[in-house]
This record gives structure tokens, C-alpha cells and sequence, in this order.
């Protein structure tokens, strides 16, 4: 996105969308808990077995996304999390007037029970990465065979739903530990995300203070938000000696991340 003001326009047009449909959110939705991961018919076990096998044996390397290294002056847009049809088709809208692209992290069982999201956002041009299963936080306390059966259950999924597998996992909330990130690396990713920068709902108070805070960008910057929840302590915990200087200047509450475009 090489338009400053054109992110600062979308930006402060998303938080006011989300504003009006966050409270349905949270009551309806809560890290996918609705929906029964385990007893999903997909083709897998295979899959775990050779990553277990993987894990135990000789890992391999997964790089680590913490910058984008852009040299021209661009900006990275993503979102991440569930999302509701009309706030989708309205970021979706936004984004195609504007002639921008994003990629969004939604979990592999949303994408499964709401196929037209998929659609929505690959027929837009849009990116879709593997948010895991269903988004579930601190994943960094489970077992690794539970990690890796859920990143392998999930890629299986995002095949069926949207035609390929993300080579690229951003988790929600999650200590990249070694031990994470070679149980990403065995289940077939490529890159994972640090997230440093989280905006959500909350993070402005008016839209002239989400392009305030667009004028600050770099190139190079990259724009996470946040689609549904509260921001987790350990996002806010990443960011906060980043965000304090920004928030101060411009009085609005801001998490530091690196995602992908």
C-alpha cells in the first residue's frame, strides 16, 4: 500500500465499522469454542505421524517474519481473527476501491462452516494465511503433539476450503518458544509470524487520529488488525515500549506487531 492517506482513510473506516458489530462478536463468538475441531472427517493422521516423526528426529528450520524488509515506501495490511459477513464484505469493499490488497488470518474450522468468506476475499484478490484451527491463545502451553495434530488438522482444512496451503502461520496470542516454532516447521510452514503491532476496535478514537497515526509510518511499517476479541496481555506486553511514545503523541492505544502482506 504505498497511499498513506488512503490506509489512514481505511484504517479509521474499518474501526468505525467494528465498532457497531464487536458486542455480537464476543457474545457469539469465543476462540472458535463452538465449534467440535475433533470430530472433523478430514484426512490427517498421516500427516501428524511423519510430523511427529519430524519433531522427535531433526527439525527443520522456519523462518521467523518480524519485518517485512520493504524498500520502496509501501505499507502491509492485514487482519486476523472471525469476522462477520457484512464487516468482511465491507473491508472487502473498501479495499477494492481503493485498489488495495491484504491478507487475512482466519481459523481453518471458520473458513470450513462459512465457505464464502474464502470466496469473499480470494475472488477480491486478497491473501488468506493459516490462523491454526480456531484461533485458539496461548498455544505455547499445549503438548506438541497436540499443537502439531491441530496445524495438520487445520492445513488439511485450508486445502479443502481454499485451494492450497498457506506456507505462512501467524498463531493468536502465542509465545514463539523453539518449541513452537519447530512444531510449525514439521507441520509444513514456511515462515511464521512475530506480530508485534495489534489495532483493533479500540485503538482510535476518531478517524482523525488513525491517519495521525498513518503519517508516522515508514515504509516497511506493517498494519495488523485485530477482527474480533480483546487484545491479549502478551500482545500488549510486545508492544508496549514501541506503542508508548506513539500513544502519547497521538493519545490513542496502539500494540506493536510484524505480520505479512
Amino acid at each position: 500500500i504505498k497511499n498513506k492517506k488512503v490506509v489512514a482513510i481505511i484504517v479509521a473506516l474499518f474501526i468505525i465499522e467494528m465498532t457497531l458489530v464487536i458486542a455480537s462478536q464476543q457474545i457469539s463468538k469465543k476462540n472458535g469454542g463452538r465449534i467440535n475441531a475433533t470430530n472433523s472427517s478430514y484426512e490427517y493422521e498421516d500427516e501428524i505421524d511423519k510430523a511427529m516423526k519430524l519433531f522427535e528426529d531433526s527439525p527443520k528450520p522456519i523462518h521467523v517474519i518480524r519485518d517485512t524488509l520493504l524498500l520502496e515506501d509501501k505499507i502491509a495490511l492485514n487482519f486476523e481473527g472471525n469476522i462477520d459477513r457484512e464487516t468482511l464484505k465491507k473491508i472487502i469493499e473498501i479495499l477494492d476501491q481503493n485498489k488495495l490488497k491484504a491478507t487475512f488470518f482466519i481459523p481453518a474450522m471458520e473458513l470450513s462452516e462459512e465457505g464464502y468468506k474464502a470466496k469473499l476475499i480470494l475472488e477480491s484478490g486478497h491473501d488468506i494465511g493459516n490462523y491454526t484451527l480456531v484461533g485458539e491463545k496461548h498455544m505455547e502451553k499445549q503438548s506438541p503433539d497436540r499443537v502439531i495434530s491441530e496445524l495438520c488438522r487445520s492445513q488439511a482444512i485450508y486445502e479443502k476450503y481454499i485451494g492450497y496451503r498457506p506456507n505462512v502461520i501467524k498463531f493468536n496470542a502465542t509465545e514463539l518458544t523453539d518449541s513452537i516454532l519447530n512444531e510449525a516447521s514439521v507441520s509444513g510452514f514456511d515462515s511464521i509470524v512475530d506480530a508485534r503491532i495489534y489495532l483493533n476496535y479500540s485503538s482510535f478514537k476518531n478517524e482523525q487520529t488513525a491517519k495521525e497515526y498513518v503519517e508516522q509510518l515508514i515504509g516497511g511499517n506493517i498494519v495488523n488488525i485485530k477482527l474480533s476479541g480483546y487484545l491479549d496481555e502478551i500482545e500488549y506486553k510486545k508492544g508496549a515500549n514501541e506503542a508508548n511514545n506513539i500513544s502519547e503523541r497521538y493519545n490513542y492505544n496502539c500494540y506493536t506487531m510484524y505480520k505479512i502482506h
